[in-house]
């Protein structure tokens, strides 16, 4: 993982360089970078992206999230077109390899697949597109009922606060 915090005087290996911030994306893309930055790091983190899929999703669905995130960070780390750079867990940076990624993933539950197969194929190798896109459509409606319920739930508590008044 990359931390562009630590020395920011050396330029980021090419995957990595900012394209964005966190908070200048969409909710869905930054589940979509947090999730795939978690998976990505270590055991404890991957914990973390399971709990949090059951607590929006229920077990069923979120074993099926979690598979297809296992199987997207399979083809990213086994079949890249670059070797694939993540920045750091707490870096609020997106990196550009990670914004293909979030891309992806949202225009691909938006069925747009023609789009979303543009940014894969910078992503991995073109014979595994296909996959890749089925695993990547089924996350990505993963990653819109989590964000559906986090508004729902923001707003809920918002209404309470202002009901408590």
């Amino acid at each position: 993982m990359f931390n562009c915090h630590e020395n920011p005087t050396m330029p980021p290996p090419r995957g990595a360089a900012p394209v964005a911030f966190l908070d200048e994306i969409s909710d869905e893309e930054s589940y979509a970078i947090s999730f795939l930055r978690h998976w990505s790091s270590d055991e404890k983190s991957k914990t973390k992206v399971i709990a949090e899929l059951v607590k929006h999703l229920g077990k069923h669905r979120a074993h099926d999230a979690e598979q297809c995130l296992e199987t997207l960070h399979f083809f990213l780390t086994t079949h890249p077109i670059t070797p694939i750079m993540y920045h750091d867990l707490t870096c609020d940076c997106v990196g550009a390899h990670e914004a293909c990624f979030a891309n992806f993933i949202t225009l691909a539950a938006n069925a747009k697949k023609k789009d979303a197969l543009i940014f894969a194929s910078l992503l991995v190798n073109p014979r595994f597109l296909e996959v890749f896109h089925q695993s990547g459509e089924k996350f990505g409606l993963a990653i819109k009922l989590i964000s559906q319920s986090e508004k729902v739930s923001k707003t809920h508590n918002t209404n309470e606060t202002a009901g408590a008044r």
